[in-house]
C-alpha cells in the first residue's frame, strides 16, 4: 500500500483524525460525548468523558473489526448507560451514532432485535434488525414540543455474519434541508426523512436490549401500554424495563456525538476498519520520516513543471503509440491517496511529450470500478492491430500480494477483507498481462503501487512476474511500499520518471523507437527516486 497508510494511521493514534480526498484532517474527536472501543473487554467510555456502561449478562469479548468486541446472545446480554445531560437529558437538535455491528447468523427470528437506543415511547431513538433489514427510528411525540410523531428509515436486505457499519445522523432543522434525518451504511446513504429536536429524553442509552423502552415502525404495542398505564402500573413498568428484543450479533465501536457528522466524516470513519492494514505495514515501514498533508497543502501543475531549467523539448509524436492510464485516488473501502490525483497531468505530458503518443491515442481511467476497468482497458486495446504499435500502460494506486505471490491492482471498489474477496474484486498481474496481450506489438506496463501482503496472511516470498513480451516496471521491489515524493504532492515513482525523461528522453528511450530497456533504465531512476521520495530506500523493480 502506498505511503499515506502511514500517514493516516499516525493521524488517527494521535489526533484521532481521518484525511479525505483533499489531503484534509478531520477532527472525529470534536463532539464525540461516548466512545465505547470494548477493546479492554469492559463498557469503559474511552471518549474521557466518563460515561461508563454496566454490562449485564455475560456477552463474550471476542475479535472485532479493530481490536475486540461484545457478541450478544440474544438472551439477557446488553449494557446500559445511564442517563446524562451529553447523552440524552438535554435539548438536542444535532445527533450522531456510529457502530459496527455483526449480523445475526440466522434471520428466522421474527422479533425485532434492537442494537442500539436511548429515550422511551415519547422522545427518543433506536437502530434496531428486523426481519433481514435494519431500521433506525426517531420522535419526539409531546405536542408542546416538537411533535414529531415519529420517522423510520430502513436499509435494503442485508447478509448474516456480516459487518456492517451504521451511522444515524439527525442534523438541525433548516427550511433548506426538508430531510435532516438520514441513515448510512458502510459510508453511503441509504434512507433519509424529516427530523426533529430532540427534548429530554430519559430512559437510559441502551446497546442491545430496548432497556428502558422505545419504539418501532409498525406496531402500536407500547401506546396501548402507555394508555392501560394506571391500570396495570405494576405489570407496565416490569414490562417496560426487562430485556426484551435483545440482539443477537456483535457490536464494536460505537460512538455518540452531539453533532451531525457530515457524509464524508462518515465516509472517514467507515474506513478506518481498513486502517489495520496500515499498522500492518506500519510494523513493515522502511523509514521513520513521517509527513503530514494539510489545509495548506499546494499541488504541483503540469505548468510548473514544465518550466523546469532542466527540461527538453518535446519529442514528435508517433501515431502507432498508445498510453492507458488508470489512476485510482478515492476507494470504497480503503483509504484514499490524495496525491494520486495530480499524477494524471505527469504522466499524460510524459507520454506526450516523452513517449511520443498523440493526445488522441491516450486514455484515462479515474476511480474506476474492477468490472469497469476490465471492460474499457479491452475495449481500448482491440484497437491495437499493428505489429509495430507500442502500447504504454500506466497504474497508480494500491497494490497487495496474495499469500501465494501474486500481486493485484486495487480499483476503487476493491476489498481485501479476505483472500476470496480480494480475488473477486481486484485485478491480478495475470488477467492484466491477458488483456494487454489483446493488443498487437510491444508493450510496457508502468505499476506505481506497493507489493505486500494484507493483514490476514503472513510474509511470503515476493517474485516478480515474467509478462512475455510485455515490458514490467514496478515502482518498488518486493515487500516494499510505494511512496509519495518529498514535496507531498505527487507519487515519487511517477515523479522520477517524468523529471528524469524531462531531463533527456534519452533517459527511457534508449533509441527512439518507443522501447522502454528495463535494464537500461534501472539505475537511473533508482538514483532520481531517492531525491525524490520521502523514502531514500524505495527501490524500482
Amino acid at each position: 500500500m502506498k505511503k499515506i497508510f502511514k500517514l493516516f494511521l499516525l493521524l488517527i493514534i494521535i489526533f484521532l483524525g481521518i484525511t479525505d480526498l483533499q489531503g484534509w484532517t478531520f477532527n472525529l474527536k470534536n463532539g464525540l460525548v461516548a466512545y465505547f472501543s470494548f477493546d479492554n473487554c469492559d463498557a469503559r467510555d474511552n471518549s474521557g468523558n466518563g460515561y461508563d456502561g454496566k454490562i449485564y449478562g455475560n456477552p463474550q469479548c471476542v475479535e472485532g473489526v479493530n481490536g475486540k468486541a461484545f457478541k450478544f446472545d440474544g438472551v439477557d446480554d446488553f449494557i446500559v448507560v445511564p442517563n446524562s445531560k451529553d447523552l440524552n437529558s438535554n435539548i438536542q437538535e444535532a445527533k450522531t451514532i456510529t457502530l459496527w455491528f455483526k449480523s445475526p447468523a440466522s434471520f428466522k427470528v421474527k422479533n425485532r432485535q434492537v442494537i442500539y437506543k436511548e429515550g422511551s415511547f415519547l422522545r427518543g431513538l433506536n437502530i434496531y434488525f428486523f426481519n433481514g433489514r435494519i431500521y433506525a427510528g426517531g420522535w419526539n411525540r409531546p405536542i408542546r414540543e416538537s411533535h414529531w410523531l415519529g420517522t423510520f428509515l430502513k436499509t435494503n436486505k442485508i447478509e448474516p455474519q456480516k459487518w456492517y457499519f451504521l451511522a444515524l445522523v439527525l442534523e438541525p432543522k433548516s427550511s433548506e434541508k426538508a430531510n435532516n434525518f438520514k441513515l448510512y451504511l458502510n459510508g453511503k446513504l441509504v434512507d433519509e426523512g424529516k427530523g426533529a429536536t430532540l427534548y429530554p429524553h430519559f430512559g437510559p442509552v441502551s446497546f442491545a436490549s430496548n432497556f428502558g423502552g422505545t419504539s418501532f415502525h409498525d406496531e402500536m404495542y407500547f401506546l396501548r401500554q402507555l394508555v392501560l398505564r394506571r391500570h396495570k402500573r405494576f405489570k407496565l413498568h416490569k414490562r417496560l424495563f426487562r430485556p426484551v428484543y435483545v440482539f443477537q450479533g456483535t457490536l464494536d465501536e460505537i460512538r455518540i456525538y452531539n453533532r451531525a457528522l457530515s457524509e464524508k466524516e462518515i465516509k472517514a470513519l467507515y474506513k478506518k476498519r481498513f486502517y489495520k492494514i496500515a499498522q500492518h505495514i506500519e510494523n513493515k515501514t522502511i523509514t521513520n520520516k513521517t509527513v503530514s498533508l494539510n489545509k495548506n497543502t499546494k499541488f504541483t501543475s503540469e505548468k510548473t513543471l514544465n518550466k523546469k531549467k532542466f527540461c527538453q523539448k518535446c519529442v514528435k509524436s508517433f501515431p502507432n503509440r498508445y498510453l492507458f492510464i488508470t489512476v485510482v485516488y478515492d476507494y470504497d473501502e480503503l483509504s484514499d491517496l490524495p496525491y494520486v490525483k495530480n499524477d494524471i497531468n505527469l504522466i499524460k505530458t510524459l507520454g506526450k511529450c516523452y513517449l511520443g503518443v498523440p493526445e488522441e491515442n491516450i486514455k484515462v481511467l479515474e476511480n474506476p470500478s474492477v468490472g469497469k476497468l476490465k471492460k474499457e482497458l479491452r475495449k481500448f486495446v482491440k484497437k491495437i492491430y499493428s505489429k509495430d504499435a507500442v502500447l504504454y500502460f500506466y497504474y497508480s494506486g494500491h497494490g497487495v500480494v496474495d499469500s501465494k505471490g501474486n500481486f493485484y491492482l486495487l480499483p476503487s471498489d476493491a476489498s481485501i477483507e479476505d483472500e476470496q474477496t480480494l480475488k473477486e474484486t481486484a485485478i491480478s498481474l495475470d488477467t492484466l498481462r491477458a488483456c494487454l496481450e489483446m493488443a498487437k506489438g510491444y508493450k510496457v506496463a508502468f505499476i506505481d503501487a506497493c507489493r505486500v501482503n494484507p493483514p490476514w496472511k503472513p510474509a511470503v516470498l515476493l517474485y516478480k512476474p515474467k509478462m512475455s513480451n510485455i515490458a514490467l516496471i514496478f515502482s518498488t521491489q518486493q515487500g516494499q511500499i510505494s511512496n509519495m515524493d518529498k514535496e507531498h504532492k505527487h507519487s515519487a515513482f511517477t515523479r522520477a520518471l517524468f523529471e528524469l525523461a524531462c531531463a533527456g528522453v534519452e533517459n527511457i528511450d534508449l533509441d527512439a523507437s518507443g522501447y522502454v530497456e528495463i535494464k537500461e533504465i534501472e539505475k537511473p531512476l533508482k538514483n532520481w527516486l531517492k531525491r525524490v521520495s520521502v523514502s531514500p530506500e524505495q527501490t524500482p523493480d
